[in-house]
């Protein structure tokens, strides 16, 4: 059974970030609440440019000691057709990110999922998927 390795972690952010104070209190907020063994969860949104990946990966950088498990990061744009990006898909790009060898991937979607919520079960981590299109 795979363990959960803190992978390479986040994309570097912006070097000057200012004006989002806001939201990032919120975000603290969220990430510090009690969540009675249940995953905590925070949608960035708005127009591309806007800095909503920004933003996510200062609160990463800057927050990394809420997450003692690791931080990891997948980013869809460049996997963003029409439809959209499938969540097998997704959990099939962030797994290997997690520590999971290649050869240890089950080859059926629910199977990743069953994986991916074994490896984050308790855990305190970060997970950003960037550049998400669809609510799936």
């Amino acid at each position: 059974m795979p363990v959960l390795r803190p992978g390479p972690g986040l994309p570097p952010g912006t070097r000057h970030f200012t004006d989002r104070d806001d939201v990032l209190k919120r975000l603290r907020r969220e990430a510090t609440r009690a969540a009675a063994g249940q995953p905590r969860a925070a949608l960035l949104y708005g127009p591309p440019g806007i800095g909503t990946s920004a933003v996510a990966l200062y609160f990463g950088a800057d927050q990394g000691a809420l997450f003692p498990d690791g931080r990891f990061y997948v980013d869809l744009r460049d996997a963003a057709g029409g439809s959209g990006v499938e969540p097998a898909a997704v959990v099939g790009r962030l797994l290997p990110t997690m520590g999971v060898e290649p050869e240890q991937l089950p080859p059926t979607e629910a199977g990743r999922v069953q994986l991916y919520r074994s490896l984050t079960a308790g855990r305190r981590a970060l997970v950003l998927v960037d550049h998400v299109t669809t609510a799936a």
